[in-house]
């Protein structure tokens, strides 16, 4: 399972590809913006809103035109009225200390207008070296946790895979394709009919499948079908 801290840890590190790429001019602000699935923006010394990529518009429901009104207004009709207090202050202080290699991290309610409530959002901040301002990420919570459930199952996959790679190996074309067929839902006289052999072939087919992968079950069976790609 990924620990919080590794989820914080991965987006320092996006933060810092980000900054790195575009002081080196390997991407435009634009390019950036739309690749980042979370709201993105970039802020000026002053702290107006200068830059709000597509996610965060449609997020937030900030048209181009609504976003030059809320320039120096963002952070506070966005971020819940009780935090205002020591969150300006504290990404005022980020600025000021000239540190290019710090991401900082809060966790702050965030509105979010088209379900007209603040949501609780991790919110990452780190001063630009290609602009003269502040790079500030803002993913809800919920979000995050379904970040790790995917990432803890692509871990649970890939070690599937590593463990049983050549045993997977060992299938033939053919039984690979009825693993497939299978995993769609058909069996044995549907097999039959779609590959236009016979149903003892098919019977045969999969006695070997399951002595070759050592399988007992339909479901570790759909396990090797997920893991190596044929569903």
């Amino acid at each position: 399972m990924v620990k919080p801290q590794e989820i914080l840890t991965l987006s320092h590190v996006n933060l810092l590809v980000v900054d790195n790429w575009l002081s080196e001019g390997k991407a435009t602000l634009e390019e950036v913006g739309e690749a980042i699935p979370s709201i993105f923006s970039k802020d000026d010394a002053e702290l107006p809103l200068d830059y709000l990529n597509p996610q965060g518009h449609d997020q937030l429901d900030i048209s181009p035109e609504r976003l030059q009104e809320l320039r120096r207004d963002f952070f506070e009709i966005y971020i819940h009225p009780r935090s205002l207090g020591k969150f300006l202050p504290k990404i005022r202080e980020i600025y000021m200390s000239a540190n290019y290699a710090l991401v900082h991290s809060e966790l702050e309610r965030v509105w979010f207008p088209k379900e007209r409530e603040y949501k609780l959002c991790l919110v990452n901040i780190k001063l630009s070296r290609s602009f003269d301002g502040l790079f500030t990420t803002i993913q809800p919570i919920e979000e995050l946790d379904y970040m790790a459930e995917r990432i803890r199952r692509l871990g649970e996959e890939s070690e599937f895979m590593a463990k049983n790679y050549r045993l997977y190996r060992s299938l033939t074309g053919r039984e690979r394709e009825i693993i497939c067929l299978l995993a769609r839902g058909l069996n044995n006289p549907g097999i039959a009919d779609e590959l236009t052999i016979s149903r003892k072939t098919v019977e045969q087919h999969r006695k070997n499948i399951n002595k070759k992968l050592g399988i007992h079950s339909f479901v570790h069976l759909l396990r090797y079908a997920q893991a190596f790609g044929l569903v």
